[in-house]
């Protein structure tokens, strides 16, 4: 006879039960949260290091694209500013009361007090912070013939500007046949469509104040045969700029030397990079001093080992073997060395923030303290400046007809 008694169904689950539960979920909540933090922090590293890596090209670009212009169209002895020039030769071989020699004003490491630039240059050459450089070239997209003859004051196109010119900017007015020239500055704004523009006065000791040259010779007997080009500045240093949001980051800035209303036009280049080095190949030189910036706590100083600012500069003239192309004069520069420090937009939770709190060596400048929790990549290349050996003075074909015959019209 079978009992009775009914089978015993489980109710629940014990104390003890629910606490293991409990115990594992916890471990498998802690580490899915703990690797979604880690592919989180992953994740931002790598977009991180995909910024940093984008700003150093688009700084990189924008500084070799511009080097490689270096020294189009002008002197080779005006392609690179460094200090006074103790034997820059005139551009013109008038009388010695129209020349205007002795580029520019200012030792290696200082600013050029004498013509006002736009933004001063401070330290070219730093061994406990940022370099700065500073070169020429003359723009191809501008030319402009001359309506009546230049006066020391004022030059006036025969075609109206297209854009606007801005005071600062420097001009290569040229005669037929390029034997001679002279270098003038723009001394206020001219809009769009005028077809005047004043020059600057009052800097008689150093480029590009060379307007009384314009007053005599082929320029007043042949102005209509003259050309008139941009010569473009360009002066890269590191600064603080606030970005979109208002954050004061640093950046490689771009100084062209031009002002609007007085205030300086700057442009900011590549965010969050905190260093520039700068070093120069002089390849013809002896071995010793074929690259001076790079030397760890050695500034580029006035002398024939470093740049050479009272050697003869080389002329146009000269073959490539000549005497005057093998010193460190800064004519004679054919490279130039780019070092950048990059670091992340914004700190990084892995680091340490009282940590991690140095810009690594870079060119002639050791190791230095900066913001700490941050990442940080040094970046390097070599840029050739292949504008160095011309032999003489380059006037491009322009059209006289608008284009009738085939020519470069120019634009401007």
């Amino acid at each position: 006879m079978r009992s009775s008694r009914p089978r015993r169904v489980p109710h629940g689950f014990t104390l003890l039960e629910l606490m293991v539960s409990a115990v594992v979920g916890t471990i498998a909540i802690a580490g899915a949260l703990a690797l979604m933090t880690a592919q989180q922090q992953a994740f931002r590293s790598s977009a991180g290091d995909r910024a940093m890596q984008e700003a150093a090209r688009s700084a990189l670009a924008d500084l070799s694209t511009n080097l490689r212009l270096a020294g189009y169209g002008i002197e080779p002895w005006l392609a690179f500013d460094f200090g006074p020039i103790t034997n820059a030769p005139p551009s013109w071989t008038g009388a010695a009361s129209m020349r205007t020699p002795g580029y520019p004003a200012g030792a290696p490491g200082n600013a050029l007090p004498a013509c006002s630039p736009a933004v001063a240059v401070t330290d070219r050459d730093s061994i406990t912070g940022a370099d700065e450089i500073v070169f020429h070239a003359r723009s191809a997209a501008f030319n402009r013939q001359l309506s009546v003859a230049p006066t020391s004051t004022t030059l006036t196109f025969t075609r109206a500007l297209t854009t606007p010119m801005y005071q600062g900017q420097i001009l290569q007015v040229m005669c037929a046949g390029a034997t001679q020239w002279a270098y003038v500055t723009v001394g206020a704004f001219a809009d769009a469509g005028a077809t005047q523009v004043s020059l600057a006065q009052g800097c008689t000791t150093g480029f590009p104040y060379q307007q009384q040259m314009l007053t005599s010779g082929c320029f007043s007997t042949g102005f209509a045969n003259a050309r008139v080009f941009k010569i473009d500045r360009f002066h890269y240093y590191v600064a603080r700029f606030a970005d979109e949001a208002g954050v004061a980051r640093p950046y490689l800035m771009l100084d062209r030397g031009l002002k609007s209303n007085g205030a300086a036009l700057v442009e900011p280049v590549a965010p969050d990079v905190e260093d520039l080095q700068i070093a120069y190949v002089f390849p013809r030189s002896a071995a010793a001093t074929q690259l001076v910036g790079a030397a760890t706590g050695t500034r580029l100083e006035r002398s024939a080992s470093s740049i050479d600012l009272d050697a003869v500069p080389p002329a146009y003239t000269e073959t490539l073997s000549a005497a005057s192309r093998a010193t460190n004069h800064p004519g004679n520069i054919h490279g130039v060395r780019v070092s950048l420090v990059v670091r992340s937009a914004s700190p990084d939770a892995s680091l340490n923030a009282a940590g991690d709190a140095t810009i690594p060596p870079a060119g002639n400048r050791a190791a230095i303290a900066a913001d700490g929790g941050y990442r940080r990549i040094v970046v390097e290349t070599t840029e050739a400046i292949r504008n160095m050996d011309v032999r003489g003075p380059y006037c491009p074909a322009y059209s006289v007809n608008n284009g009738a015959d085939g020519l470069n019209v120019g634009g401007g």
